[in-house]
Order: structure tokens, then sequence, then C-alpha cells
């Protein structure tokens, strides 16, 4: 059985594209008539979801080595992406939010924080067991494949739409399963980030076996605005760090060099437990729906 499969572009269906790098053994292109960036091939759907059902949050091949480190800051950076679109989470009685890849549940919690009726969607059947003993309503199959007794007010997808197949499919989804005024928050990483036009295919978003789409701002607003979305805000998004994740990070992408630089730093802000909220090479997006 192959395990990867030829598509056409993910955003207007076009089979004509270029070959804009290579990672490893895969082939990230650009699509010539809309010019969005995609993998091609790519991972079959089967393949992809192998992926995701089974170690995909500890795991040094793919996905996150041990996602509960640095769970704090984790929980940070939901904070703060939640609260960023509060100006259009308006509804007071009855709110409800659906977080789709909800990994240990940090987003669920800040969500039930805020007075939200909270529901998960996650595959992972090693988080699966830890989120069913939580009080949320978790579906352990991907979000095409659910039935939602009623819609949401606030749908999220935090570092998930680059992962998804069937762009267009899973947008006309979110579109039913939102509220007329409710709110689709969207992180994912920024193809036109300067760390990619710097680093080129050794950025450190390239990961094609599971990151399949890479976006701009105007390439996913152009998206959700086929499916009823208008864009209300948008922004270079970062994540919270501190002292031992920069410099895990650093020795991991062997920046040494820069390790060395910045020592002295570094242990001034281990000293004074100081996080700090640093670009990731993503974009931050809310569209409300029409």
């Amino acid at each position: 059985m192959n395990k990867v499969e030829l598509i056409t572009c993910p955003i207007c269906s076009s089979d004509e594209n270029s070959l804009l790098y290579s990672v490893k053994t895969w082939k990230i292109v650009g699509c010539n008539l809309c010019q969005f960036v995609y993998v091609n091939p790519r991972l079959t759907k089967n393949e992809l979801r192998n992926l995701y059902e089974s170690e995909y949050f500890h795991n040094t091949d793919y996905g996150y080595e041990n996602y509960e480190d640095n769970n704090q800051l984790k929980k940070k950076n939901f904070s703060k992406w939640i609260q960023d679109a509060q100006s259009w989470m308006t509804k007071v009685e009855g709110k409800r939010a659906l977080d789709i890849g909800c990994a240990a549940g940090y987003s669920l919690d800040i969500y039930q924080e805020i007075g939200y009726e909270v529901s998960g969607i996650e595959l992972d059947k090693n988080m699966l067991s830890q989120l069913n003993d939580a009080s949320y309503t978790i579906y352990d199959k991907p979000i095409l494949e659910n039935d939602y007794p009623h819609k949401f007010d606030v749908v999220s997808l935090f570092d998930v739409v680059e992962h998804l197949t069937d762009l267009d499919v899973h947008f006309e989804k979110f579109a039913t399963i939102i509220e007329t005024n409710g709110v689709l928050i969207i992180v994912t990483p920024n193809y036109n980030a300067l760390q990619r036009k710097l680093k080129g295919n050794k950025w450190f978003q390239f990961k094609p076996m599971e990151h399949i789409n890479y976006f701009t701002v105007e390439s996913l607003t152009q998206l959700a605005e086929k499916h009823g979305f208008k864009r209300v805000k948008s922004l270079n998004s970062g994540q919270y760090v501190d002292a031992d994740f920069i410099q895990d990070r650093l020795k991991k992408y062997n920046q040494k060099s820069i390790l060395l630089l910045f020592s002295p730093l570094l242990k001034l802000i281990k000293l004074l437990k100081i996080n700090l909220y640093l670009d990731a090479s993503s974009i931050y997006c809310v569209f409300v729906k029409k």
C-alpha cells in the first residue's frame, strides 16, 4: 500500500506547481496559479491519522518529544491567544467552545476558567487516557467524523490547520458548527516569516511529514472568506519561553555559537525567572462567522 499520494493544490485545485524546497526526502511546492505552498507528494490520510493516534506527543521523529514539558509556558500561550480574541467573544450565557487538537487539555482549562462549556478533539491515545478523566466533552475522532449536538460560539485550532487535508471540506465544516457571529481562532506557521526567508529549507517550521500546508495571512484569509468568515484580527504570533526553553531549542537546532553569545543573558533571565513572549514564525488570526 502506498504511504504517499500526489495531490492538487489544496486551495484552488490546480495541478500545476513548482518546487520551492526539498526537506530530506520531501518536496515543498508552490501552486503556479494561487501561490499556495504545500507538501506534494504527502502522506496519505490513513498514514497521517496513524501518526496522530499513537505517541504523537512523545516522539523524537515527529510531533513533540515530551509535550508536557514546559506546561506552564504552554498554558500562558493559550491564555494569551484566547484573551486576544475576547473582544469578539461577546456572548455571556450558554457559551460553548471547541478546541481542535487539544492535546493535554491546557486550552480547555483556559476556556473553562472564563465560563465556557468546553469540548475538545484529540486523536492521540495517550492524551485521550488523561483527557477522559477531566470534566470535558472529548471527541476521539477527526473533525469531519463527529456528530456535534449543538453549534459552538468559539472554535480554535492552535497549531493544527497546517496538518489538515481537504481544506475546503474542513472550513465548510467549521462554517456549519460555528454560530453566526461566532469566532474561529487559528495559529499556524507563517510562510512569510523572516526566519523562513533567512534559513530556507532549514526553517524549523518545515516539518513536511506532518506540516503539509504553509499559510500566509492572505492565503488563510482567502480560504476562510470563501466559507463565510471575516478576518477581524491578525498578528505575528509568538510563544512564551524561559531560559531553559531557549537553551534547549538552541541546542536542538545546533546553534552553539548563539548559545555561547547569549549565555550571560540566559543566566540572568533564569535568575530573575523571566518569561519572554518571542516570535515563533507563526501567524495568529481571528475570524468571525458572518
